[in-house]
């Protein structure tokens, strides 16, 4: 049985995970793992269960959900694209009031 370079493979993954971003998002990643994309992502989780308590609209505690999942497993760190919240907005499951509160935030 041949076995692959884990490093091609590890590769091969990010460049694959990182294809569905538009031009302008691909420039800005890298392959560390970004601590404040963590922490960014916990601080949106906070907030679901802040608002799953107080029994905030449904819809609304679900983008909140898709956005710390999404930020968390961002390839890249999402510091560099707070000066811009159009730019955030690229990215899938970002929209203008997550954006918002990305900026606040990074």
């Amino acid at each position: 049985m041949l076995r692959s370079d884990p490093s091609l493979c590890a590769r091969q993954e990010f460049q694959n995970e990182s294809a569905h971003f538009p031009a302008s998002i691909r420039k800005t990643l890298s392959r560390e793992s970004a601590v404040r994309n963590a922490e960014i992502a916990r601080i949106f989780a906070e907030m679901v269960a802040i608002r799953e308590i107080r029994g905030d609209n449904a819809f609304k505690v679900r983008a909140l959900r898709n956005a710390a999942e999404t930020i968390e497993a961002l390839p890249f760190d999402l510091a560099p694209l707070a000066s811009d919240p159009e730019r955030l907005r690229e990215i899938p499951g970002i929209g203008a009031g997550i954006a918002k509160k990305v900026v606040e935030l990074a």
